[in-house]
């Protein structure tokens, strides 16, 4: 490597993009001289948790430093922030000068720990400096499943310059207004930085263990303890996180919109009568994929529509089979629109319903079924239809608090007499108190709300309506 010798040159900030540092070298050659680069502090082992922005690293690398894993987790290499901050406090002359210092001043026991997005690690890799600054390194790669939930998050901290909230502030009221083109965009950011991490992992020969941010959204501490497994510790016995979780109703709602987009289906994003500059950018998109779509496809969508549009008259006629757990009298009541429109409740929700995200019974959750599970759209069903057919069988949730595979085993006379889970705890378990997953407890719920056990309502439905749910 070069060696910086000027004393007058000041890294100005994003030195690590090595295309702005080589340009200063090739206009500035007598700045610098060949020569050995600063030798790097030895460090025992180094771990980079690979990220892409918006899947909870900031909360889970604070349970970390609480956990006592290191003694500091930052984007070291982020030239934006971190690496400035640690620049001004420890000059360096070079990029192995550097981590030399991050090493001395923030591994613990011989291990340095430290974040970083794929646009920050790949200058390192472009410039085969990884095997020479950290060669032995192991990788955490953590990955959110819901991309479209991450983008949505992504747009609204830039949008409201608010990334994080410490866990006994309040959250900051935010009057970002959806937006689908920025959203599209945010979205195609986080996957590709996403698929890149992946397309390195796979050829780099060092151990990964992939975290998705889903498993420890609820409980931090479920991150921790994977994090402390895979690097063979004893698991902490404290480590709680120094922020909390911003997202909201309207993040669920943008999310299920944006997903849909994001898969061909406009409908729900066109629901924006108070943005009318929003519905002309979702017409035009859908006008473009019009001409743009082959043959076949174009000749599918017709096959579908013909498809439904049969169904519907099976369906007049008795003749077509209704998902068991579809609840035909709260589909009504929940949405009275479906009474004038003279269809069966489930025609339209075939045919309409699921589209606007509405819900086919009080335990299953369109949007959030969507977004956590896309593989759904390549089976050709419904969610509820997918769910009830393939999903409950390969651990697919209903809703976040319903755990069908759990229920099933913790409850082996369900199982024994071949009831559907979800079926049996509407109608049945949930007065026998039992239980919808390991995260809700319903006789302490009971306990804690005395009353709806007098009004006979189920403490499911009634903790998630109460959630604003």
């Amino acid at each position: 490597m070069k060696q910086l010798i000027d004393k007058n040159f000041k890294p100005n900030g994003p030195w690590l993009l090595f295309d702005q540092f080589q340009a200063f070298i090739n206009e500035q050659p007598d700045l610098l001289i060949e020569g050995p680069s600063t030798e790097v502090e030895a460090a025992a082992k180094t771990i980079i948790i690979a990220i892409s922005p918006r899947v909870g690293s900031t909360a889970l690398c604070s349970a970390l430093v609480n956990a006592g894993l290191s003694k500091r987790i930052e984007e070291w290499l982020n030239p934006r922030g971190p690496f400035q901050a640690e620049f001004k406090g420890h000059p360096a002359i070079s990029i192995d000068s550097y981590i030399s210092g991050l090493i001395k001043h923030y591994s613990s026991k011989g291990l340095l720990v430290f974040k970083s997005t794929w646009t920050d690690f790949a200058p390192l890799v472009e410039n085969d400096l990884v095997d020479q600054l950290f060669p032995d390194r192991q990788f955490i790669f953590i990955e959110r499943v819901n991309k479209a939930a991450q983008a949505v998050s992504l747009y609204r901290a830039i949008s409201s310059d608010k990334w994080h909230v410490r866990v006994n502030d309040e959250k900051p009221k935010d009057a970002t207004e959806f937006k689908i083109d920025l959203l599209a965009h945010h979205y195609q950011t986080v996957l590709g930085e996403n698929d890149n991490w992946k397309n390195y992992l796979l050829k780099d020969s060092s151990r990964v263990v992939r975290i998705t941010y889903e498993s420890f959204e609820s409980d931090i501490m479920e991150g921790v303890n994977q994090i402390f497994d895979f690097l063979s510790y004893e698991r902490p016995r404290h480590g709680q996180a120094a922020y909390q979780k911003i997202s909201d109703a309207v993040s669920l709602d943008w999310s299920f919109k944006l997903d849909q987009y994001m898969h061909g289906n406009y409908a729900p994003a066109l629901n924006l009568t108070h943005q009318p500059e929003q519905s002309k950018l979702v017409l035009e998109k859908m006008v473009s994929d019009i001409y743009r779509s082959k043959i076949y496809q174009t000749l599918n969508k017709i096959i579908n529509f013909w498809r439904i549009q049969k169904q519907q008259r099976l369906m007049r006629k008795n003749k077509i089979w209704v998902p068991k757990l579809f609840n035909a009298r709260f589909y009504l009541n929940q949405y009275p629109e479906v009474k004038t429109s003279k269809m069966h409740p489930y025609v339209h929700f075939q045919l309409f319903g699921w589209y606007q995200g509405y819900q086919p019974m009080p335990l299953f959750d369109v949007k959030w079924y969507t977004t956590q599970y896309p593989d759904f759209y390549q089976e050709n069903m419904n969610p509820l239809e997918h769910y009830e057919s393939v999903g409950q069988h390969i651990g697919h949730r209903p809703c976040v608090l319903f755990d069908p595979q759990w229920y099933l085993a913790e409850y082996p006379d369900v199982k024994q007499a071949g009831v559907d889970p979800l079926y049996h705890y509407c109608y049945t378990g949930w007065r026998e108190g039992r239980n919808p997953s390991p995260e809700f407890d319903s006789v302490r719920y009971f306990e804690s709300e005395p009353e709806i056990a007098e009004k006979d309502i189920n403490p499911l439905i009634h903790y998630l309506r109460g959630k604003g749910n």
